[in-house]
């Protein structure tokens, strides 16, 4: 036979706060409140609510004039942009590529991407899916 018990616990003092108290839905930094579970400057918060917006461009034949690097999640980031490069304009430094021409590039190193891209610079047109981390404050500035 199982036993049985009963858990007398006040969840509305706890999670919304005694009065006056602050609670966690209001953000505050208070350190003598156990109940506070993420202060309201901890930018972890935004980087999981404000995630990346993706952008497709198009970019003509010819070099591409990006230079990637391996991100610490393993993700190809563009690391620096030439002057001449087509997508210039369109492109920023810290962009996450996505994928090539549909080929999902993610688990790739940024070598093996630059090979994958150099394979294809003959193209007329190639497809590049990027993601854009968002700005502090969780705005985004993506190319129109």
């Amino acid at each position: 036979v199982a036993d049985s018990f009963t858990l007398d616990y006040d969840f509305q003092k706890a999670y919304r706060g005694a009065a006056g108290a602050p609670s966690i839905a209001d953000g505050s930094n208070d350190s003598t409140n156990p109940n506070i579970i993420v202060p309201k400057d901890d930018e972890t918060l935004d980087a999981q609510y404000f995630a990346e917006d993706q952008f497709e461009v198009e970019a003509p034949s010819g070099m591409l004039g990006l230079v990637l690097e391996t991100s610490a999640d393993g993700v190809p980031t563009v690391h620096a942009i030439k002057n001449t490069s087509a997508l210039a304009s369109e492109v920023q430094v810290g962009d996450r590529l996505l994928s090539v021409d549909g080929e999902d590039v993610t688990v790739m190193l940024a070598s093996d991407v630059s090979r994958l891209i150099a394979t294809k610079r003959d193209n007329p047109v190639r497809r590049f899916v990027f993601a854009r981390p968002p700005k502090k404050g969780g705005t985004h500035d993506l190319p129109r």
